[in-house]
Order: C-alpha cells, then sequence, then structure tokens
C-alpha cells in the first residue's frame, strides 16, 4: 500500500512540475508576439496560454497541452479565428474545455473561458455577433 502512495506523489508532483515550468514561460513567450503581421498558429497558442494563466484558477486546466480545434466549419467566418482548448485538470460531471478563440488578422481576443464542445452555437452566436458590430462601423 505504501509503494502505491510513493507512486501516486511522484506522479503527482512530476506533472506538477511539467505543469509550473510551461506556466514560467507564459510570459516569455507572450512577449514574443508580434501583432502587426498577423497571428501565426503558435502565437495563438502562446495568446491562449496566458489568457488560462490570468483568467483560471492555479492548475485548473492543463496549460501544457493546447489543441488547436479545426472542427468549425459550421460557424461563419471560422477561417478568421485561431480556436484553441485546453482540457481540464480535473474530471468532471459536465465534459468541458477552457477554449480561447483569436482573430488571425490581429490576435484579439474574442471568446475565452470554459465551454462545453456540444454548445458549438454559443461560439457562432459569438462570432455572428462581432461580424454585426462591425457591418455597424463599417458598413461597406
Amino acid at each position: 500500500m505504501r509503494k502505491v502512495l510513493y507512486v501516486i506523489l511522484a506522479c503527482a508532483a512530476m506533472t506538477g512540475c511539467r505543469t509550473t515550468k510551461a506556466i514560467d514561460t507564459v510570459h516569455q513567450d507572450f512577449a514574443s508576439v508580434i501583432f502587426d503581421d498577423g497571428i501565426s498558429e503558435e502565437e495563438a497558442i502562446f495568446i491562449a496560454k496566458k489568457q488560462v494563466k490570468d483568467r483560471t484558477p492555479p492548475q485548473s486546466y492543463f496549460i501544457d497541452q493546447p489543441k488547436v480545434v479545426t472542427e468549425f466549419e459550421d460557424i461563419p467566418h471560422h477561417e478568421d479565428f485561431w480556436f484553441i482548448s485546453f482540457p481540464p485538470a480535473e474530471k468532471s460531471t459536465v465534459p468541458s474545455v477552457f477554449m480561447v478563440v483569436t482573430r488571425k488578422d490581429n490576435g484579439k481576443i474574442v471568446f475565452s473561458r470554459s465551454y462545453i464542445p456540444e454548445n458549438e452555437w454559443v461560439l457562432q452566436a459569438v462570432i455572428l455577433k462581432l461580424y454585426e458590430k462591425q457591418k455597424r462601423i463599417d458598413p461597406r
């Protein structure tokens, strides 16, 4: 029994160290983002990691496991955005991720919060609202 406890503690310590290291580099990586030339996939991940670090309690999500989500063909103008998700650190009865959506042209964050993947309509609404607002400002 004692050996099992040591193994569990060792695994937890290794995971915590890996996550802590990832958190330590977030600001350094974010500082390297150049917003004037469009946002690359790597830069979008740096932006998303900073959002997770700044907006969630420590170690709520695996900041070192970002996933670029590409299955959003039903969302209008999806090609103009980066969709980056982070898995939760603990299992829950409601499967959710932390989703960060940034514009590819300027890195502006348009969505950043816990998200249930089955509720794609939430992202559709956010992006449609953004484009409607843009039309009112610049009706070309």
